[in-house]
């Protein structure tokens, strides 16, 4: 089939490697523009577009994918369907139109929950046991089409959102592929979402991965996960920013024993880090202090200002917490 690829992360990239590798032709990719990363600033490459003009192929860096010059340019390629995965763009009505059999999106949720920017995020904070993937028609309203398949995966308990989006991106690519190769049988099934069901996951912040102590430990434990690698469990702390990398939430009787305020160290004892949270402790595992390299919680421990009755969280940082 001649498709039109839409697509700019690496949750993206193997569903493109997919489609290539099951014969499809990949008239023209798509991808956001090139960004500024790292400390230099300057604009790279998506993961997509990197791989696509490594292989020559046609390859758009559209502001807007609904620009008649877009358009105009995807018209001319004959476009049969056009494919979308971890695009970030609502489409238009002209774009929709354009290809004869319209387009479908690849989704890394089971819709119609978490809709939206930050589905695998979503999950996990929810606590949600299992998840998946979802190719749907795409319409003007964002996920909500008709779903044409999808496929399940549990949650690991200790799973962050890195590794989860690994393995959903690569369900997704195995699930694009087997729908089209039964298109039209598939089309002919789909399933309209049913929109009492739905949620909606919205783009995070770098603002969001600030930690909440006064949360239950087992919802810190949960966001630790979800927000790994990005935009990252924060804390300040008397030493500077403290960045969460693994977490595990304790019993209330694995504390110090009695209600410190969310946010207390209550134990270092044995190389390890406890933290009192609104309802129970919060065991730090690992960790990415500012300006070093990431480490586990006892090394960190060994050289970190940190001790019994110092407050992590905003009102820690003119210096030591209540003791």
């Amino acid at each position: 089939m001649d498709l039109a690829f839409l697509g700019t992360s690496e949750f993206a990239l193997p569903t493109l490697e997919a489609l290539a590798a099951a014969g499809h032709r990949l008239r023209a990719v798509v991808p956001r523009p090139d960004r500024p990363r790292g400390r230099s600033g300057s604009p790279r490459a998506s993961p997509v577009a990197a791989w696509a003009t490594a292989r020559g192929l046609e390859c758009l860096r559209p502001q807007d994918a609904g620009a008649p010059p877009v358009l105009e340019r995807l018209a001319g390629l004959g476009v049969e369907l056009a494919v979308v995965a971890a695009f970030g763009q609502r489409l238009s009505a002209a774009f929709l139109g354009l290809p004869a059999r319209g387009a479908i999106n690849v989704h890394a949720s089971l819709l119609p929950r978490h809709r939206g920017a930050s589905p695998v995020s979503a999950a996990i904070l929810a606590g949600d046991p299992v998840t998946g993937v979802t190719v749907q028609e795409v319409v003007e309203r964002m996920d909500a089409g008709p779903v044409l398949a999808t496929r399940t995966t549990e949650v690991g308990a200790e799973e962050t959102c890195g590794e989860l989006t690994r393995r959903l991106a690569a369900l997704g690519a195995e699930l694009a592929v087997s729908v089209l190769a039964r298109f039209d049988q598939h089309r002919a099934r789909a399933e309209p979402q049913d929109e009492s069901r739905a949620t909606w996951a919205r783009r995070l912040t770098k603002e969001d991965g600030r930690i909440d102590w006064s949360q239950d430990a087992p919802r810190i434990a949960r966001t630790v996960r979800a927000y790994n690698p990005w935009p990252g469990a924060r804390t300040p702390s008397p030493g500077g920013e403290l960045t969460v990398l693994a977490a595990r939430a304790l019993d209330d009787a694995d504390g110090s024993g009695g209600a410190p305020a969310p946010g207390t160290v209550v134990a270092t004892h044995d190389g390890g880090l406890r933290v009192a949270t609104g309802r129970g402790v919060l065991e730090v595992l690992r960790v990415h202090p500012a300006g070093r390299r990431p480490m586990e919680a006892r090394a960190f421990l060994r050289g970190a200002p940190l001790r019994a009755g110092d407050l992590l969280g905003a009102m820690g940082l003119p210096g030591r917490g209540a003791s």
